[in-house]
Protein backbone atom coordinates (compact mmCIF):
# COMPACT_ATOMS: atom_id res chain seq x y z
CA UNK A 1 0.00 0.00 0.00
CA UNK A 2 2.83 2.36 0.87
CA UNK A 3 4.52 1.51 -2.44
CA UNK A 4 1.33 2.35 -4.40
CA UNK A 5 1.01 5.67 -2.55
CA UNK A 6 4.62 6.57 -3.32
CA UNK A 7 4.13 5.72 -7.02
CA UNK A 8 1.04 7.95 -7.23
CA UNK A 9 2.94 10.81 -5.55
CA UNK A 10 5.84 10.52 -7.98
CA UNK A 11 3.50 10.45 -10.98
CA UNK A 12 1.61 13.48 -9.65
CA UNK A 13 4.84 15.44 -9.28
CA UNK A 14 5.91 14.44 -12.80
CA UNK A 15 2.63 15.64 -14.30
CA UNK A 16 2.88 18.91 -12.35
CA UNK A 17 6.45 19.46 -13.58
CA UNK A 18 5.47 18.89 -17.18
CA UNK A 19 2.48 21.26 -16.92
CA UNK A 20 4.59 24.32 -16.10
CA UNK A 21 7.37 26.19 -17.87
CA UNK A 22 9.70 28.84 -16.44
CA UNK A 23 10.90 32.08 -18.01
CA UNK A 24 14.55 32.99 -17.39
CA UNK A 25 15.12 36.01 -15.14
CA UNK A 26 18.36 36.88 -16.95
CA UNK A 27 18.49 36.45 -20.71
CA UNK A 28 22.08 36.65 -21.97
CA UNK A 29 22.17 38.20 -25.44
CA UNK A 30 25.06 37.06 -27.62
CA UNK A 31 26.99 39.80 -29.41
CA UNK A 32 26.17 38.03 -32.69
CA UNK A 33 22.41 38.29 -32.04
CA UNK A 34 20.71 41.03 -34.07
CA UNK A 35 17.17 40.33 -32.81
CA UNK A 36 15.85 38.78 -29.57
CA UNK A 37 12.87 36.44 -30.05
CA UNK A 38 10.38 35.12 -27.49
CA UNK A 39 12.06 31.71 -27.60
CA UNK A 40 15.14 33.32 -26.01
CA UNK A 41 13.14 33.73 -22.78
CA UNK A 42 13.27 29.98 -22.18
CA UNK A 43 16.01 27.47 -21.53
CA UNK A 44 16.20 24.71 -24.14
CA UNK A 45 14.60 22.06 -21.93
CA UNK A 46 11.75 24.43 -21.03
CA UNK A 47 11.11 25.31 -24.67
CA UNK A 48 10.57 21.62 -25.46
CA UNK A 49 7.44 21.61 -23.29
CA UNK A 50 5.57 23.68 -25.89
CA UNK A 51 3.89 22.08 -28.90
CA UNK A 52 5.50 22.50 -32.31
CA UNK A 53 3.17 25.26 -33.48
CA UNK A 54 3.77 27.34 -30.36
CA UNK A 55 7.54 26.77 -30.59
CA UNK A 56 7.46 28.05 -34.16
CA UNK A 57 5.56 31.16 -33.08
CA UNK A 58 7.98 31.80 -30.22
CA UNK A 59 10.91 31.45 -32.64
CA UNK A 60 9.53 34.06 -35.05
CA UNK A 61 7.98 36.63 -32.67
CA UNK A 62 10.33 39.53 -31.91
CA UNK A 63 10.76 40.62 -28.28
CA UNK A 64 13.41 43.33 -28.76
CA UNK A 65 15.99 44.65 -31.18
CA UNK A 66 19.73 44.12 -30.72
CA UNK A 67 21.03 44.89 -27.22
CA UNK A 68 24.27 46.86 -27.15
CA UNK A 69 26.95 46.55 -24.42
CA UNK A 70 25.89 48.60 -21.40
CA UNK A 71 22.28 48.76 -22.66
CA UNK A 72 20.53 46.23 -20.43
CA UNK A 73 16.75 46.05 -20.92
CA UNK A 74 14.14 45.08 -18.30
CA UNK A 75 10.61 43.77 -18.76
CA UNK A 76 8.04 43.46 -15.98
CA UNK A 77 6.27 40.15 -15.36
CA UNK A 78 2.99 41.80 -16.42
CA UNK A 79 4.45 42.82 -19.77
CA UNK A 80 5.93 39.37 -20.45
CA UNK A 81 2.66 37.72 -19.40
CA UNK A 82 0.65 39.91 -21.79
CA UNK A 83 2.97 39.05 -24.70
CA UNK A 84 2.99 35.30 -24.02
CA UNK A 85 -0.79 35.07 -23.61
CA UNK A 86 -1.14 36.09 -27.25
CA UNK A 87 1.06 33.27 -28.55
CA UNK A 88 0.60 30.40 -26.10
CA UNK A 89 -1.98 27.92 -27.41
CA UNK A 90 -1.57 25.48 -24.52
CA UNK A 91 -3.87 26.93 -21.89
CA UNK A 92 -3.16 24.03 -19.52
CA UNK A 93 0.57 24.92 -19.51
CA UNK A 94 1.38 27.17 -16.58
CA UNK A 95 4.07 29.77 -17.36
CA UNK A 96 6.12 30.89 -14.35
CA UNK A 97 7.45 34.43 -14.86
CA UNK A 98 9.90 36.20 -12.50
CA UNK A 99 9.15 39.70 -11.22
CA UNK A 100 11.50 41.20 -13.82
CA UNK A 101 13.18 39.78 -16.90
CA UNK A 102 16.50 41.34 -17.92
CA UNK A 103 18.15 41.22 -21.33
CA UNK A 104 21.89 41.41 -20.71
CA UNK A 105 24.57 41.71 -23.39
CA UNK A 106 27.08 38.89 -22.99
CA UNK A 107 29.89 41.44 -22.40
CA UNK A 108 28.00 42.83 -19.37
CA UNK A 109 27.53 39.53 -17.55
CA UNK A 110 29.31 39.58 -14.19
CA UNK A 111 31.71 36.69 -14.71
CA UNK A 112 35.43 35.96 -14.79
CA UNK A 113 35.77 36.38 -18.55
CA UNK A 114 34.24 39.86 -18.61
CA UNK A 115 36.04 41.05 -15.47
CA UNK A 116 39.35 40.08 -17.09
CA UNK A 117 38.38 41.87 -20.31
CA UNK A 118 37.49 45.11 -18.53
CA UNK A 119 40.63 45.04 -16.38
CA UNK A 120 42.76 44.69 -19.52
CA UNK A 121 40.91 47.61 -21.17
CA UNK A 122 41.75 49.78 -18.15
CA UNK A 123 45.38 48.65 -17.95
CA UNK A 124 45.91 49.31 -21.64
CA UNK A 125 45.38 53.00 -20.92
CA UNK A 126 48.89 52.92 -19.44
CA UNK A 127 50.39 50.35 -21.82
CA UNK A 128 48.40 50.10 -25.05
CA UNK A 129 50.88 47.71 -26.73
CA UNK A 130 51.07 45.34 -23.76
CA UNK A 131 49.57 41.86 -23.52
CA UNK A 132 48.32 40.58 -20.18
CA UNK A 133 48.35 36.95 -19.02
CA UNK A 134 46.26 36.06 -15.96
CA UNK A 135 47.89 33.51 -13.68
CA UNK A 136 45.04 33.69 -11.14
CA UNK A 137 41.98 35.77 -10.32
CA UNK A 138 39.37 35.76 -7.53
CA UNK A 139 35.88 36.83 -8.62
CA UNK A 140 33.20 37.96 -6.09
CA UNK A 141 30.27 35.54 -6.01
CA UNK A 142 27.29 37.89 -6.06
CA UNK A 143 24.22 38.51 -8.24
CA UNK A 144 24.36 42.01 -9.72
CA UNK A 145 22.25 44.33 -11.83
CA UNK A 146 25.21 46.22 -13.29
CA UNK A 147 28.89 46.70 -12.54
CA UNK A 148 32.03 48.62 -13.49
CA UNK A 149 35.71 48.82 -12.65
CA UNK A 150 36.03 51.45 -9.91
CA UNK A 151 38.73 54.13 -9.65
CA UNK A 152 41.98 52.91 -11.21
CA UNK A 153 45.37 53.80 -9.75
CA UNK A 154 48.30 52.48 -11.76
CA UNK A 155 49.45 49.56 -13.89
CA UNK A 156 49.92 46.55 -11.57
CA UNK A 157 53.15 44.58 -11.51
CA UNK A 158 52.48 40.92 -10.78
CA UNK A 159 49.89 40.86 -8.00
CA UNK A 160 46.85 43.15 -8.27
CA UNK A 161 43.81 44.18 -6.20
CA UNK A 162 41.05 46.13 -7.92
CA UNK A 163 37.76 47.56 -6.66
CA UNK A 164 34.55 46.81 -8.57
CA UNK A 165 31.53 49.10 -8.26
CA UNK A 166 28.42 46.93 -8.14
CA UNK A 167 24.71 47.80 -8.34
CA UNK A 168 22.34 45.20 -6.89
CA UNK A 169 18.81 44.43 -8.11
CA UNK A 170 17.33 46.65 -5.35
CA UNK A 171 19.36 49.62 -6.63
CA UNK A 172 21.86 49.69 -3.77
CA UNK A 173 25.55 50.11 -4.60
CA UNK A 174 28.39 48.08 -3.17
CA UNK A 175 32.16 47.86 -3.56
CA UNK A 176 33.56 44.38 -4.06
CA UNK A 177 37.18 43.45 -4.73
CA UNK A 178 38.85 41.21 -7.25
CA UNK A 179 42.46 40.19 -6.87
CA UNK A 180 44.94 37.95 -8.61
CA UNK A 181 48.26 37.77 -10.40
CA UNK A 182 49.26 38.72 -13.95
CA UNK A 183 52.27 38.74 -16.25
CA UNK A 184 52.82 41.63 -18.69
CA UNK A 185 54.32 41.07 -22.14
CA UNK A 186 55.40 43.60 -24.74
CA UNK A 187 57.35 43.58 -27.99
CA UNK A 188 60.75 45.01 -27.07
CA UNK A 189 64.05 45.48 -28.96
CA UNK A 190 66.48 42.58 -28.46
CA UNK A 191 69.93 41.97 -29.89
CA UNK A 192 70.53 39.62 -32.80
CA UNK A 193 74.19 39.31 -31.75
CA UNK A 194 76.42 40.09 -28.79
CA UNK A 195 77.94 43.58 -28.80
CA UNK A 196 80.91 45.04 -26.94
CA UNK A 197 80.95 48.22 -24.90
CA UNK A 198 81.13 51.35 -27.05
CA UNK A 199 79.75 49.72 -30.21
CA UNK A 200 77.27 51.67 -32.28
CA UNK A 201 74.10 49.70 -32.96
CA UNK A 202 72.94 49.09 -36.52
CA UNK A 203 69.45 48.20 -37.72
CA UNK A 204 70.56 44.60 -38.36
CA UNK A 205 71.64 44.28 -34.71
CA UNK A 206 68.06 44.64 -33.45
CA UNK A 207 64.75 42.84 -33.73
CA UNK A 208 61.43 42.92 -31.88
CA UNK A 209 60.41 40.04 -29.62
CA UNK A 210 57.54 39.56 -27.18
CA UNK A 211 59.15 39.64 -23.73
CA UNK A 212 57.93 39.39 -20.13
CA UNK A 213 58.36 42.91 -18.70
CA UNK A 214 56.25 42.44 -15.55
CA UNK A 215 58.97 43.46 -13.11
CA UNK A 216 61.01 45.71 -15.43
CA UNK A 217 60.75 49.43 -14.77
CA UNK A 218 63.39 50.66 -17.25
CA UNK A 219 62.11 52.80 -20.14
CA UNK A 220 61.61 50.84 -23.37
CA UNK A 221 62.91 52.36 -26.60
CA UNK A 222 61.84 51.61 -30.14
CA UNK A 223 64.34 50.24 -32.66
CA UNK A 224 64.41 53.53 -34.56
CA UNK A 225 65.69 55.36 -31.47
CA UNK A 226 68.34 52.73 -30.74
CA UNK A 227 69.88 52.70 -34.23
CA UNK A 228 73.12 54.65 -34.11
CA UNK A 229 73.34 54.62 -30.30
CA UNK A 230 76.47 53.47 -28.46
CA UNK A 231 76.37 50.72 -25.87
CA UNK A 232 77.40 51.55 -22.31
CA UNK A 233 78.32 47.94 -21.49
CA UNK A 234 78.65 44.47 -23.00
CA UNK A 235 75.28 43.12 -24.12
CA UNK A 236 74.63 39.51 -25.09
CA UNK A 237 72.58 38.05 -27.93
CA UNK A 238 68.79 37.93 -27.34
CA UNK A 239 69.11 40.45 -24.50
CA UNK A 240 66.57 43.27 -24.19
CA UNK A 241 68.12 46.65 -24.96
CA UNK A 242 66.85 49.30 -22.54
CA UNK A 243 67.40 53.04 -22.95
CA UNK A 244 69.66 52.86 -19.90
CA UNK A 245 71.96 50.45 -21.78
CA UNK A 246 72.93 52.96 -24.47
CA UNK A 247 73.88 56.55 -25.17
CA UNK A 248 71.62 57.91 -27.88
CA UNK A 249 73.88 59.53 -30.46
CA UNK A 250 72.63 61.90 -33.11
CA UNK A 251 73.98 60.78 -36.48
CA UNK A 252 73.28 64.26 -37.81
CA UNK A 253 73.09 67.52 -35.87
CA UNK A 254 71.64 70.78 -37.04
CA UNK A 255 74.34 72.80 -38.81
CA UNK A 256 76.49 69.76 -39.67
CA UNK A 257 78.07 69.63 -43.09
CA UNK A 258 76.66 66.43 -44.55
CA UNK A 259 76.89 64.24 -47.62
CA UNK A 260 73.64 64.14 -49.57
CA UNK A 261 73.17 61.08 -51.78
CA UNK A 262 70.69 60.24 -54.51
CA UNK A 263 70.59 56.70 -55.88
CA UNK A 264 68.84 55.53 -59.00
CA UNK A 265 69.41 52.03 -60.43
CA UNK A 266 73.11 51.62 -61.15
CA UNK A 267 74.05 55.26 -60.51
CA UNK A 268 74.58 57.38 -57.43
CA UNK A 269 75.13 61.10 -57.07
CA UNK A 270 76.42 62.87 -53.98
CA UNK A 271 76.88 66.48 -52.99
CA UNK A 272 77.54 68.51 -49.89
CA UNK A 273 74.77 70.03 -47.82
CA UNK A 274 73.84 71.49 -44.44
CA UNK A 275 71.54 69.74 -41.93
CA UNK A 276 68.60 71.88 -40.85
CA UNK A 277 67.52 69.39 -38.12
CA UNK A 278 68.97 66.82 -35.73
CA UNK A 279 68.37 63.19 -36.60
CA UNK A 280 69.28 59.58 -35.90
CA UNK A 281 69.46 56.82 -38.52
CA UNK A 282 66.03 56.35 -40.05
CA UNK A 283 64.79 59.89 -39.39
CA UNK A 284 63.59 62.07 -42.27
CA UNK A 285 64.97 65.59 -41.83
CA UNK A 286 65.25 68.84 -43.77
CA UNK A 287 68.60 69.53 -45.47
CA UNK A 288 69.87 72.40 -47.62
CA UNK A 289 72.16 72.15 -50.63
CA UNK A 290 75.41 74.10 -50.25
CA UNK A 291 75.52 74.88 -53.95
CA UNK A 292 72.08 76.39 -54.60
CA UNK A 293 70.65 76.71 -51.03
CA UNK A 294 67.54 74.67 -51.95
CA UNK A 295 65.74 72.71 -49.22
CA UNK A 296 65.20 68.95 -49.50
CA UNK A 297 63.78 66.12 -47.40
CA UNK A 298 66.29 63.36 -46.73
CA UNK A 299 66.54 60.16 -44.70
CA UNK A 300 69.46 59.82 -42.30
CA UNK A 301 71.43 56.70 -43.31
CA UNK A 302 74.68 57.12 -41.36
CA UNK A 303 77.07 59.55 -39.70
CA UNK A 304 76.52 62.87 -41.46
CA UNK A 305 75.05 60.98 -44.42
CA UNK A 306 71.53 61.32 -45.84
CA UNK A 307 69.58 59.88 -48.76
CA UNK A 308 67.51 62.44 -50.66
CA UNK A 309 63.81 61.51 -50.86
Amino acid sequence: MKLIGLTILLLTNLVFADSSVSVKSDVVVLKTSKIIYLKDLFAKQELEKFDNKTKKTLATTILAAKVKPGENLEFSSAMISKILRKVNRQKDLKIIIPKTVKLIHENDVFNEKNIKQRLVEVWKQDCKDCEFKFLSIDVPQIKVKSWAVDSYRKLPRGYFTQALKITLDDGSEKIRWTKGKIEIYKKTPVLTRSVAIGERLKESDLTLQLKNITYHYNPIADIKTLIGSKTRRYLSENQIVWLTDVDIMKSVKRGDVITMKKTGGAWQLSTAGIAEQDGVVGDVIRVRSQSNRKLFSAKVVGDREVELQ
